[in-house]
C-alpha cells in the first residue's frame, strides 16, 4: 500500500444526557521483580472514566517487556466511534515488535523509524476496515535510560520531576505554526468557533490534523486492493517523534487523553505529583483534578525513578 500523508476526525453530536459511568482500573501498585537485567521493572499505573460521554472510546495499552527489555504504554482518543482506537490498543504493540525486529543500524534511529512505520502500518489497516471511525494515538517506548515518544493528535505526555514539566508530545491542534503551515500549503481553510467556553479549531471538522483513520475526512482515493493516496496533506497519519535521555531528575511519564489535558494544566499535574505519598495512586490522584468531565479520561502514570 502506499501513503503519502494522513489523520483523524472527530464528530460532535447532541446527545440526550445519560447518567455519567465510570470505569477506573489501576495496576502495578506494588513494586515490579527484576528485569533479569539488573533493572527493576517500571511501576505503572491506570485510571480511565467514560464521564459523560455516552460510550467509551478511549483505549490504552501497557505492556512491560514487550521486546526484550523495552517497555511500551499507549493512550488512544477515539472518535466517531471505538473502533480505530480498539484496533490501535490490540494491534499496535505487535506492529512495533515486528518492526523493530525488521531493522538493524544504530539503536536510537532504528526505535524513531520503527514507531514512524508502525503509526503508517496501523493506518493501513484502519484503511482497510469498512468503518470510518478515527483516533488520536500516543505511544511511548523505555528503552533503558532511553524514552521514546511518538505522537499523532491531541492525547499528551509530559515527564514530571525537578523543575517544570517537561512536555513529550505536541498537541496537533491545526493552529500549531507547523501544523498550520501544511494545511495553508494545501489551500485549506481552518475553522474556528467555542464551545463552552473552549477554542476549538478544525480542519474538515475535525479538531486535529494528526491521527489513524478518518479515511473519508483525509479524503484518499482508493486504487486496487492495498493502495489508499489522499488528495491532500492536511490531516495525516504520521507520528512526531521526542526522545529523551532519562536521568534522576526525571520522575514520572504521564500519558492521558484530552479528557484530562482540557481542563488540567501541565504543571497542576506536576505540583500534585511532587506532593505525591508512597499510598497514593498517581493516576487517581491526577483524576481528582479535572473540574469537568465532558469527555471521556485516560490516564497512564509510570514511574521512571527505575529507569535512571
Amino acid at each position: 500500500m502506499h501513503i503519502r500523508n494522513s489523520k483523524t476526525s472527530e464528530v460532535t453530536k447532541l446527545l440526550p444526557k445519560k447518567k455519567k459511568k465510570t470505569r477506573t482500573r489501576s495496576v502495578s501498585k506494588k513494586a515490579c521483580s527484576d528485569s533479569g537485567k539488573g533493572r527493576p521493572l517500571p511501576r505503572f499505573w491506570i485510571y480511565e472514566a467514560q464521564g459523560d460521554r455516552p460510550r467509551m472510546e478511549d483505549t490504552h495499552v501497557a505492556q512491560l517487556s514487550f521486546h526484550k527489555d523495552k517497555h511500551v504504554f499507549g493512550v488512544f482518543d477515539g472518535h466517531a466511534g471505538d473502533r480505530a482506537a480498539k484496533l490501535l490498543s490490540t494491534e499496535i504493540v505487535g506492529i512495533l515488535r515486528d518492526q523493530i525486529m525488521q531493522r538493524s543500524g544504530p539503536q536510537d534511529s532504528a526505535l524513531g523509524a520503527s514507531l514512524t512505520s508502525s503509526f503508517l502500518e496501523a493506518e493501513k489497516r484502519a484503511l482497510a476496515q469498512p468503518w470510518d471511525d478515527g483516533s488520536s494515538a500516543i505511544l511511548a517506548v523505555i528503552d533503558g535510560d532511553r524514552l521514546f515518544v511518538a505522537n499523532a493528535g491531541d492525547c499528551r505526555a509530559i515527564i514530571c520531576g525537578e523543575g517544570e514539566p517537561m512536555p513529550m508530545s505536541t498537541d496537533h491542534d491545526p493552529t500549531v505554526p507547523e501544523e498550520r503551515k501544511r494545511i495553508e500549503a494545501n489551500n485549506k481553510r481552518i475553522e474556528s468557533y467555542e464551545i463552552n467556553g473552549r477554542s476549538i479549531n478544525r480542519i474538515r471538522s475535525l479538531a486535529m490534523s494528526r491521527c489513524i483513520g478518518d479515511k473519508s475526512l483525509k479524503q484518499y482515493r482508493h486504487f486496487g486492493t492495498d493502495t489508499w493516496i489522499p488528495i491532500d496533506d492536511c490531516i495525516i497519519p504520521d507520528p512526531e517523534i521526542k526522545e529523551l535521555l532519562l536521568t534522576k531528575q526525571h520522575k514520572f511519564l504521564v500519558i492521558a487523553s484530552d479528557g484530562l489535558w482540557a481542563t488540567v494544566t501541565n504543571e497542576a499535574v506536576a505540583r500534585r505529583l511532587d506532593t505525591l505519598t508512597e499510598e497514593e495512586d498517581p493516576a487517581e490522584e491526577l483524576q481528582k483534578l479535572i473540574d469537568r468531565r465532558e469527555d471521556n479520561i485516560t490516564i497512564v502514570v509510570v514511574d521512571l525513578r527505575v529507569q535512571a
